[in-house]
């Protein structure tokens, strides 16, 4: 709604980082108004143009952050509702449910910005607010008094799932940033031109448990398939995500493993695209009725008594059209799987992937075991049971929890976890750096290496400007202390989609800092020197195998204790004391090797089967009791 600015109007221009500068300056000058920024990007636009803003930050405590946090997660499983749960089922599986870490990821940033408004507004009731598009459906939920900026320079981007392709042309190593929709269309190209070469349909059965192993990428375990076929095991890999072949390495391993192949080029025949289009038009049916359900969606999403269904249904309703129609097709391909396999178990990493989520919503039907294997360093602080719990990293449907070791058993069964449906397997990621580690260990030009995770927006924590700035603050502090000390720096990104590039930052610091976004991290840990990581990553363990100090650098203050931190395995490191413990590590010997022999108990306390995991795992699979009635 246009409305004239008055004079008898304090104005205040609420601001993010898609609109023009240009376009504000005019207002500023005019009307002189209370300046209130929503994003980092536009605050420190207006730092940098020395324009006093206040952040919309400042209007939300840390309790407020932790509470909306936990409400958001009630809020993503809306789909679980009884009075909409029966339009979103499709075979007996919700919908909703297949895509609800991507709904969370997209409800976040409304949720910060619904509430901060909410609390600008109580102490402003009087006031003109001039605004961007972003934010115009917010403040216009609570006032009339409004006007939307017209120049928005910069179109809202529709998030959707996507990944990170790593490409490397000899030395150079970059990479590009896919949606999955076109992830997919690629991945369809590999699976054609590799499809003949495999032999998938003229493989034979062995007399053995025949398991099915979903998206576990080739190279990240070569060496369990390396040792398949010493075990009576039929392994059907199913990727959808990243394929089973993409080169000659990928290619060589998969041939000599003799594992079966199946993905959407092998599945899809003219039965299938017809079940296909006939589950998208039923789904159709019901989305029609789901979306009539307006009372229903106006008191469930509401905060405080006021309701943001209208901000957040054009999001939700353009995710669930698109994710319904990728769910039958999956739903459709994964039934075909089935049918063609006689599955004992399988396997699984995550409970919140579609693919995943979908299969064993499948086996559960069809009395198939579901055997959940841990896939990283988890952050096992009670802080962040909530959240672990959400995402699912101890699983809700697995029969069985397959876990690295001891430390995180422990965790489980403190979170109620049944102790008859754990089972310690160690780490099939590590197996291949346990048994390569000793092999041209000095390296040729050591350096310090620092491994970059920026703050991600799925915790509200993470949004604050506070938390961005102290993010780059430290890469900043990491960076002039190593050139101050005579230490070359490379500084490799995390492969997230939305990790923050750093690359000019740090640029603007020293242009010989060598900044990686791209490619596999573990040879960059075998051959450094010092091994630096923001917060928690499992790349700490690849450096204590190796054998390098690590130093923690912490950022984030609500991840809690957690356990490495607790056992002084690493360096914890805060902006203040950074330089000197850094320096006491490359000037302290005996320090240095008291750091790395805290790291290597710590990891042979975290790790259980060490270097023979895999085979820890293929044995299990091979003679496991299959009937999960059983556990």
């Amino acid at each position: 709604m246009k409305q004239n600015i008055s004079s008898n109007n304090n104005v205040i221009l609420l601001l993010d980082s898609s609109v023009d500068f240009k376009d504000v300056c005019q207002i500023i000058k005019e009307k002189n108004p209370d300046i209130v920024t929503f994003d980092y990007e536009s605050h420190i636009l207006f730092k940098e143009k020395n324009i006093p803003h206040k952040i919309s930050d400042t209007y939300i405590s840390q309790n407020d952050l932790q509470s909306i946090q936990e409400k958001s997660y009630l809020f993503a499983h809306w789909f679980n509702e009884s009075k909409i749960s029966n339009l979103l089922q499709y075979d007996e599986i919700n919908i909703g449910e297949t895509f609800f870490i991507d709904f969370h990821y997209q409800l976040i940033p409304y949720l910060k910005k619904f509430f901060e408004i909410m609390k600008l507004f109580e102490s402003n009731k009087n006031s003109m607010f001039i605004t961007s598009s972003v934010l115009y459906n917010i403040i216009s939920s609570f006032t009339s008094t409004v006007i939307k900026l017209k120049s928005d320079n910069l179109n809202l981007q529709n998030y959707d799932n996507a990944i990170k392709i790593p490409i490397k042309i000899g030395k150079f190593s970059y990479s590009i940033k896919l949606k999955y929709s076109y992830l997919q269309k690629l991945t369809k190209i590999f699976e054609k031109l590799f499809q003949f070469l495999l032999f998938t349909k003229d493989s034979k059965l062995k007399n053995g448990n025949t398991i099915l192993f979903i998206d576990f990428t080739t190279k990240k375990y070569s060496h369990l398939f390396s040792i398949l076929d010493k075990f009576s095991i039929n392994l059907v890999k199913f990727d959808r995500i990243i394929p089973a072949v993409w080169n000659f390495e990928s290619y060589s391993i998969i041939k000599k493993s003799n594992c079966l192949v199946e993905n959407h080029s092998t599945l899809i025949d003219k039965h299938i695209k017809k079940s296909i289009e006939h589950g998208k038009n039923l789904i159709k049916n019901n989305t029609n009725l789901l979306w009539q359900q307006n009372e229903f969606f106006e008191s469930f999403f509401s905060l405080n008594g006021k309701s943001f269904w209208a901000i957040i249904k054009p999001t939700l309703v353009k995710l669930y059209e698109q994710k319904a129609n990728d769910a039958v097709q999956e739903i459709e391909l994964t039934k075909k799987l089935f049918k063609i396999y006689k599955f004992d178990s399988i396997l699984i990493w995550t409970e919140s992937h579609i693919n995943h989520l979908i299969a064993i919503k499948l086996a559960k039907k069809r009395n198939i075991s579901v055997y959940f294997l841990q896939h990283g360093l988890y952050i096992d602080s009670p802080e962040l049971v909530s959240w672990n719990t959400f995402v699912k990293v101890i699983p809700q449907y697995a029969d069985k929890f397959l876990v690295w070791g001891d430390m995180l058993k422990q965790y489980a069964l403190n979170n109620d976890f049944p102790e008859n449906k754990l089972e310690i397997i160690g780490s099939t990621l590590h197996d291949g750096i346990f048994l390569t580690k000793n092999k041209n260990m000095i390296p040729k030009n050591k350096f310090i290496l620092l491994a970059a995770t920026s703050p991600i927006h799925n915790s509200l924590h993470d949004m604050t400007v506070g938390i961005m700035e102290k993010y780059l603050e430290s890469i900043k502090n990491v960076c002039e202390i190593s050139l101050k000390l005579g230490k070359n720096l490379v500084i490799k990104l995390h492969p997230h989609p939305d990790d923050f590039d750093v690359t000019d930052f740090v640029k603007k610091i020293d242009s010989r800092i060598i900044v990686m976004k791209s490619g596999d991290i573990t040879p960059l840990i075998k051959s450094c020197d010092i091994f630096i990581v923001t917060d928690i990553s499992t790349t700490i363990l690849e450096a204590q195998i190796f054998e390098k100090p690590v130093i923690v650098f912490k950022i984030r203050d609500n991840l809690g204790a957690y356990e490495f931190s607790k056992s002084n395995s690493c360096i914890s490191a805060t902006m203040d004391d950074f330089e000197s413990l850094f320096t006491r590590v490359l000037t302290d010997e005996k320090f240095k090797q008291e750091v790395i022999e805290r790291g290597t108990k710590f990891y042979k306390n975290y790790l259980s089967n060490i270097g023979s995991a895999s085979e820890n795992l293929l044995s299990f699979l091979e003679n496991v009791d299959i009937n999960p009635k059983n556990f």
